[in-house]
C-alpha cells in the first residue's frame, strides 16, 4: 500500500501548524472580539492539525495491516500450490491411482461390464 496517504496528511497537518502560528496579534489586532475569533481560529487550527496527525496514524497502521495480509496471503497460496504439487505427484506415482486416470483397466474404457453388472444397453433387468 503507498505511503502516499500518510504523507499527504503529514504535509496537511504541518500546513496547519504553520497556519496556526502565523495568526500574530499583529496581524490580527488586539481588540476583544478579534483576539476570541484569533484564539478560536488557532484552537480549531490546532485541533483539526492533531486530528491529521492521528489519522495518519491510523492511515498507516491500515496500510501495514494491509500489506500483511497480502504477505500472509501470498504465502498462504504458495503453500496450497505445494502441497496440491506433492499431492498430484503422490497420485501420479501410484500406478492404481494413474491407471485409474487415465483409464486403463477400468470397466468403461473396454466397453464391457464386470460379470453380473447389467451393460448400460440391452441387459436391464426385468422389474
Amino acid at each position: 500500500m503507498s505511503n502516499r496517504g500518510g504523507a499527504g496528511l503529514e504535509s496537511a497537518s504541518t500546513a496547519l501548524q504553520s497556519l496556526a502560528d502565523a495568526q500574530s496579534e499583529d496581524m490580527w489586532g488586539n481588540e476583544a472580539g478579534v483576539a476570541a475569533a484569533r484564539e478560536q481560529l488557532i484552537s480549531f487550527l490546532t485541533l483539526a492539525r492533531k486530528g491529521f496527525a492521528k489519522e495518519k496514524g491510523g492511515y498507516e497502521d491500515f496500510g501495514s495491516k494491509v500489506n500483511r495480509a497480502e504477505e500472509d496471503f501470498r504465502r498462504t497460496e504458495e503453500a496450497a500450490a505445494g502441497q496440491l504439487a506433492s499431492a498430484g505427484a503422490a497420485m501420479n506415482s501410484n500406478a492404481a491411482i494413474a491407471n485409474a486416470a487415465a483409464g486403463v483397466g477400468s470397466a468403461g474404457s473396454t466397453g464391457t461390464a464386470p460379470s453380473g453388472v447389467p451393460s448400460a444397453v440391452g441387459d436391464q433387468p426385468e422389474i
